[in-house]
């Protein structure tokens, strides 16, 4: 497809319904934990998978709150990232697969996102994943591409 958004991240919070900020999308889309909140996990393992669980994670210098529950699959990466927040009890889960190694990097190809309350699911397929290499980053957008509008 030749579609491109272009715009801030507010488009991710009017889809979930959560205040998401710069830091919490950014970790979303590379599957890391958020750098931002209280570091309040409890340590579990569920079907040989090491689980990071927190029923009450709070955001540094702010009032955001969520429940939070993080797998770990068996090459230290992270497999499942759910998370409710607490004041609407909006529900999102997100999944990766297909780690592939990249510049001595792990980084996932298969992304899914479930929103439970709004019946939403997301997937998103990367290709071609490359770090730390310069690629064709021009910025003008062809002009056989079509914006993508997203409505509210």
């Amino acid at each position: 497809e030749h579609k491109y958004y272009q715009g801030d991240y507010s488009f991710f919070q009017n889809i979930v319904g959560i205040p998401l900020d710069y830091l919490m999308v950014q970790s979303l889309l590379l599957a890391t934990d958020f750098p931002h909140f209280e570091n309040n996990f409890q340590l579990t393992t569920e079907d040989g998978k090491l689980q990071f669980i927190s029923p009450l994670r709070k955001q540094n210098n702010s009032d955001l709150s969520i429940m939070q529950s993080i797998q770990i699959g068996d090459k230290g990466v992270i497999e499942e990232n759910d998370m409710t927040e607490l004041k609407t009890m909006r529900d999102i889960n997100v999944k990766y697969d297909n780690y592939v190694l990249s510049e001595n990097v792990r980084f996932f190809s298969k992304m899914l996102i479930e929103m439970e309350t709004d019946e939403t699911i997301l997937q998103a397929e990367i290709k071609n994943v490359k770090v730390n290499r310069p690629g064709p980053t021009g910025i003008k957008i062809p002009e056989n591409f079509e914006e993508i509008i997203f409505e509210k």
